[in-house]
């Protein structure tokens, strides 16, 4: 739709009065439109192959190592090389890690942190794309259609109806004045929107929220990095929170309301679903474009177990009608039963999922929002949760989510796994953890990231190189496992600017070009979930029309790598060459590493791409005033001797670093902050189990 039309259509007055023939006076729930549960149907990538690498030795002197005498290494490196096979070093000279497959000479090593870190930023650049573009469109048109029908409902109703009606039609108008749309409203209804769109705008403090009459933390409207980059991607964060910040209808955590304010939130809640049912954008009910915008935000954000549009919808249905004058939602004794109904609803997909992951409440929201459940697994953990702990630390989310070797470090490092109530809280959790189903755990990038991070919990076995087999492995995977998980958190990324393409080195020997042998991490069964996951989200904004020309060449881009990733380690496992075009994959990793997490800059000269550097909070203790801090920094340099057709060859490559930081308040530093931290290297100690690896 273009923007005039989206002008003359946004909000007007609706013509229709009284109560003969206006189409705004009855909510038909017939026929609803089957909509999909999920972004789309998860679509699964066969792996697996018997790990069956043949023996090789690693001579102690290094003597025979393909590579090895080209490159002069510090005698921490050459250290773990002799004892491991492996090394993982700080690489203070680079930002990224695509200019370390870009610009170091020789055989490279591809390692799943740089396999996650292209797929996520690859993400979040799609992200500036359609919440720039058509995703924001597509809310455009959906908050103008609804707005057409609520002021007609608004006009058409009395009473308390009315009084619902206002609100509804004021909640959407809020939506739409922070995306800069100007909706023409009736002048009462006009002034509330702009009340409470300025204190959202301003971000500044905590108040009580004139639309609601309820607590809100309004600077939890302030844009983080990411949207900082365009004014058009800090309206779209503005209006997506504010719609999926709010219970329409509360459910836990909201018990206080009163009967009168319980019976206005079901109305609200049946009015603005009723809405979409009634509504109808290019002949189709709103209902479809509210699932193009709430499925594609609800996949990069925590899927909650908030109660949606479709589940409202039913029981609608069922406590009032499949269709009903709006009148008779004046009737309080109804919408004492139509609270009652979504509590119930409300309930039974918290007792499904598991309370935690209805921490926000389970009631109405009109779309979802972001949170995060690592964190509150890290509250379980806490000492209050268990006497005689003195804090959290960064392991307890593996530990809690299977990983023996986490408990293990628990235990030596800090005796925290010898403790009665930690070890009985891990296995509940575990048990809590172990119950998300299947349809569930594809239904956001986090459970997304979550399946394909939990097989680095499973250490690999007896057919897989010698450099893997070894505990210190082990540690650079919940190293991995946890890093990735900031990298999936973090919404306050900073972008940069680069004004020139990584140009990687070209080595002439005898006259020709030279394609290094390089190496792929053989972890073949994480490549198949990532490529998994691209197919997904492809074919779940193509099917919504919303998946423009730049997204969907990336998308094909990191599916073909994923996949070609997946072959090569297979072939890595049964001991079978690599092809020469397979080896220019490995090669030219750095170039496409970068072509994927980029976006155009706005002035067309050179590119943005996201910093590595990332920070968290992954608990606070309010009574005690601290907070843990996980964080990420420059990228290591990983230096690995792999047995590249049978013979030992030294590979690099690139990965996560991460640090963990427990202080006060006051003291926690905040992106800006770690920022200049980093780039100053006044970071802290890596954590002390990490010793077995990283030097």
């Amino acid at each position: 739709m273009s923007v005039f039309l989206l002008m003359l259509v946004m909000f007007p007055v609706s013509s229709c009065g009284g109560s003969g023939g206006s189409p705004y006076g009855v909510i038909d729930l017939e026929n609803p439109p089957v909509l999909p549960e999920n972004l789309a149907v998860y679509l699964p990538v066969a792996a697996g192959t018997r790990a069956q690498v043949a023996p090789y030795a690693v001579p102690p002197d290094l003597s025979g190592v393909v590579g090895l005498d080209k490159r002069s290494l510090p005698s921490h490196v050459l250290a773990g090389l002799r004892e491991k096979g492996f090394a993982v070093a700080t690489g203070e000279e680079y930002e990224f890690a695509f200019q370390v497959y870009g610009e170091h000479p020789g055989p490279k090593f591809i390692t799943v942190d740089a396999v996650f870190q292209a797929f996520l930023g690859m993400c979040a650049g799609i992200r500036w794309e359609l919440e720039k573009g058509p995703l924001r469109q597509e809310l455009e048109s959906l908050l103008s259609s609804l707005g057409d029908v609520l002021t007609g409902m608004y006009q058409e109703a009395r009473g308390t109806v009315r009084q619902a009606a206002f609100k509804s039609l004021a909640f959407v108008g809020v939506a739409a004045a922070l995306l800069g749309r100007k909706p023409t409203l009736p002048p009462e209804v006009d002034a509330q929107v702009e009340e409470e769109a300025a204190l959202v705008e301003r971000a500044s403090e905590a108040g009580m929220s004139p639309l609601f009459g309820r607590w809100e933390d309004y600077r939890a409207y302030a844009p983080p990095g990411f949207y900082l980059l365009h004014p058009r991607l800090a309206q779209f964060h503005r209006a997506v929170n504010w719609l999926g910040r709010w219970e329409v209808f509360p459910v836990n955590g909201e018990g206080g309301l009163s009967p009168e304010r319980r019976r206005e939130a079901a109305r609200m809640t049946a009015l603005l679903v009723g809405a979409l049912y009634v509504g109808r954008s290019d002949g189709k009910p709103l209902l479809w474009s509210w699932d193009h915008v709430y499925q594609v935000t609800r996949f990069v954000s925590f899927r909650t177990v908030s109660l949606n549009a479709v589940a409202v919808g039913r029981v609608l249905g069922e406590v009032v009608g499949r269709k009903f004058p709006i009148s008779r939602l004046e009737d309080d004794s109804l919408m004492d039963r139509l609270a009652d109904g979504l509590e119930e609803e409300a309930g039974k997909r918290a007792d499904e999922k598991g309370e935690r992951w209805g921490r926000w409440g389970s009631g109405f929201r009109f779309l979802e929002t972001w949170t995060d459940p690592g964190t509150s697994i890290f509250g379980e953990l806490a000492p209050g949760k268990v006497p005689g702990r003195e804090k959290p630390r960064g392991l307890d989310l593996p530990a809690a989510l299977g990983s023996e070797r986490a408990m293990q470090l628990l235990g030596g490092f800090y005796g925290d796994a010898s403790l009665p109530a930690y070890g009985e809280k891990v296995r509940e959790l575990r048990k809590e953890m172990g119950s998300v189903d299947s349809a569930w755990a594809r239904s956001s990038l986090f459970w997304s990231w979550l399946k394909n991070a939990l097989s680095l919990l499973k250490p690999p076995g007896d057919g897989y190189p010698a450099f893997m087999r070894s505990d210190a492995w082990k540690d650079r995977d919940l190293y991995l496992f946890l890093a990735s998980w900031v990298d999936d958190v973090a919404r306050d990324r900073v972008w940069k600017k680069i004004d020139t393409p990584i140009s990687g080195p070209v080595e002439e020997l005898g006259g020709g070009s030279v394609i290094w042998k390089g190496y792929v991490e053989p972890r073949p069964e994480v490549y198949a979930l990532l490529a998994a996951d691209a197919d997904l989200l492809r074919r779940g904004l193509g099917e919504r029309g919303l998946l423009g020309e730049d997204a969907a060449i990336k998308l094909d881009s990191f599916y073909q790598l994923a996949m070609g990733l997946k072959s090569m380690a297979e072939k890595e496992l049964q001991n079978q060459p690599l092809s020469q075009e397979e080896y220019g994959v490995i090669e030219n990793f750095g170039r496409l590493f970068l072509s994927l997490v980029s976006v155009p800059a706005e002035d067309g000269d050179g590119c943005l791409v996201p910093l590595p550097y990332a920070i968290v909070e992954a608990y606070r203790d309010r009574e005690e005033g601290t907070v843990l801090q996980l964080s990420l920094g420059r990228p290591v340099l990983y230096y690995v001797i792999a047995p590249v057709e049978g013979k030992p060859t030294l590979t690099v490559g690139a990965g996560y670093s991460l640090y963990e930081l427990m202080g006060t308040e006051d003291a926690a530093p905040s992106m800006e902050k770690w920022l200049r931290m980093v780039e100053s290297g006044t970071v802290p100690e890596v954590p002390a189990w990490t010793a077995s690896f990283l030097r």
